[in-house]
């Protein structure tokens, strides 16, 4: 059994996970794959300057195994912070954070941490896309200048059976602080 994650839909690479989409003028980092023992995305970062901005970033579960495997539960993994940029009011990043949300979604469903998941199969030799947005909802609070974001890392549990109650053993190393 092994689910990893890729930059490419047809092998395992390991590379920068670059934004596929973007609200012009925001500045973003690349994700980082992590393919140890419980695979992460991780380095998940923007600086919005208005309501309505987002990013995502695109990327593969791969099944290099040779048994189906079973999407259980997606887990963000840490607590978003966010970090006014010089001259930015901070009461006013803090209303605004509120209004920022981070999603997966896989094939036609999108996905939260509270979103249940039953019935999602990843056949051996198989990838699947995954688009994991960060976005400023556009009913957010608008800040008097940029501020930057930076979301707790992405583990998303696959197992041989399918059973949404299966939480994973994360290592306290893979958890942002």
């Amino acid at each position: 059994f092994s689910v990893k994650f890729s930059t490419s839909q047809n092998s395992l690479v390991v590379g920068a996970v670059t934004p596929s989409s973007k609200t012009t003028g925001i500045t973003t980092t690349d994700g980082v794959i992590d393919n140890g023992t419980n695979p992460t995305i991780k380095n998940l970062s923007a600086i919005f300057t208005s309501p309505g901005q987002y990013v995502e970033y695109t990327f593969y579960a791969r099944n290099e195994g040779e048994y189906a495997a079973y999407l259980n539960n997606i887990h963000f993994l840490g607590d978003k912070t966010c970090t006014g940029e010089t001259g930015t009011t901070a009461s006013l990043v803090t209303s605004a954070c509120e209004s920022i949300n981070i999603s997966a979604t896989i094939g036609n469903t999108t996905y939260t941490e509270t979103t249940p998941i039953e019935g999602h199969t990843l056949a051996k030799g198989v990838g699947e896309q995954i688009k994991i947005r960060l976005e400023y909802l556009s009913t957010g609070t608008a800040v008097d200048g940029a501020f930057s974001i930076k979301f707790p890392n992405v583990a998303m549990v696959y197992s041989t059976i399918d059973d949404s109650s299966i939480q994973p053993v994360i290592p306290s190393d893979k958890v942002v602080q």
